[in-house]
C-alpha cells in the first residue's frame, strides 16, 4: 500500500503529526523544561519524554507499514460462510472486513480509517493504534502537568484573560492580549490541553468496549453484533496478543497475535503471526 497516504485529505493531518510533533519536543526541551526544572528531574523529565516520542512514532510508523489488507492474500473463489462479495475489489471479502473508499482495498478486520496516518486500523496494526493513543495520552498528560503553572505564571497569573489567552492564542495575539510574551509557550500549552482531551476520549472511546465487547469500531457503529464476545481475555489476545498490557507501553516488544485475520471462532484461535 505504500508509506504516504493515498487520499489528499488525509495529508494535513499526516504532515502536522510528521512535522508538528517532534518541533513541540524540541520547543519543549530547548526552552522550557531547563526553565521549569532542574537536576535530576530535569533529566529524568528528558528520558521520559524522549521514550513517549520513540515509542509513538514507532506505532505511527508501524501503522503506516503494517499490511492488515487483503491485497497478497489467496482467498477462496466460492462464497464461504459469513464472507461476501466486495463489488470495488472484485473478490470475496473475509468475515468482519470492510471496503475503505479511501485505500480503495478491503481491510482485515476494518476498525476504522486513521487520518493522522492515511492508512487503515485492522487485525495486524489494531494494537499498534492502541497504543499510540496511550502513549499519546501520557505524552500530552506530562506536558500538561509540567507547563500548567509555569505558563500562567508566564502570562500573569490565572484570570480571565489568562483563560482566554491559553484557549485561544491565535485570536489573543490578533486582538493584541498577548504581544508581551511568546505565543510558542501559550500554543505548547494549549496543544497539550487539546491533545489531553482528545487522546482521552480516544482511549475511552476505543478500549473498554473492545475488551468487553470484541467488536469493532465498524461494527459497533452499525450495531453488528453477530460476532460479539464477552470473554475479555479471549478479546485481549485476539487484538493484543499474549503480552498486554505491557505491550501498551512497550510496542517494540514482538506479541504473537491469534489468528490470521481470515477466520473468526471464538475461544479457538491458533497464533500464525507475531509482530
Amino acid at each position: 500500500m505504500g508509506f504516504l497516504p493515498k487520499d489528499r485529505s488525509d495529508w494535513v493531518p499526516f504532515m502536522a503529526f510528521l512535522l508538528g510533533t517532534p518541533f513541540l519536543l524540541y520547543y519543549q526541551f530547548v526552552h522550557l523544561l531547563p526553565d521549569i526544572l532542574s537536576g535530576r528531574l530535569l533529566v529524568g523529565m528528558y528520558g521520559v519524554l524522549s521514550y513517549l516520542f520513540l515509542a509513538g512514532f514507532f506505532c505511527w510508523a508501524k501503522l503506516c507499514s503494517v499490511q492488515t489488507t487483503t491485497q497478497g492474500l489467496l482467498l477462496p473463489n466460492n462464497l464461504l460462510p459469513d464472507w461476501r462479495f466486495c463489488w470495488s475489489c472484485e473478490q470475496n471479502s473475509p468475515p468482519r472486513s470492510h471496503h475503505c473508499h479511501k485505500c480503495n482495498v478491503c481491510i482485515l478486520k476494518g476498525d476504522h480509517h486513521c487520518v493522522i496516518t492515511g492508512k487503515c486500523v485492522g487485525f495486524f496494526n489494531y494494537r499498534y493504534f492502541v497504543s499510540l493513543v496511550v502513549v499519546s495520552w501520557l505524552f500530552c498528560l506530562l506536558l500538561l502537568v509540567t507547563n500548567f503553572d509555569y505558563t500562567v505564571s508566564h502570562i500573569g497569573g490565572f484570570n480571565f484573560r489568562s483563560f482566554f489567552v491559553v484557549l485561544f492564542p491565535n485570536i489573543a495575539w490578533l486582538l493584541g492580549f498577548a504581544k508581551e510574551f511568546s505565543p510558542l509557550v501559550v500554543l505548547v500549552l494549549f496543544i497539550s490541553i487539546v491533545g489531553f482531551v482528545f487522546t482521552s476520549y480516544l482511549v475511552l472511546y476505543h478500549l473498554p468496549p473492545y475488551l468487553s465487547t470484541g467488536l469493532t469500531t465498524y461494527e459497533r457503529s452499525r450495531r453488528m453484533s453477530k460476532f460479539r464476545c464477552k470473554d475479555r481475555a479471549a478479546n485481549i489476545r485476539a487484538a493484543f496478543g499474549d503480552r498486554f498490557p505491557l505491550n501498551l507501553l512497550l510496542p517494540f516488544i514482538p506479541t504473537r497475535l491469534q489468528g490470521d485475520g481470515l477466520a473468526y471462532h471464538p475461544h479457538t484461535f491458533k497464533s500464525t503471526r507475531t509482530l
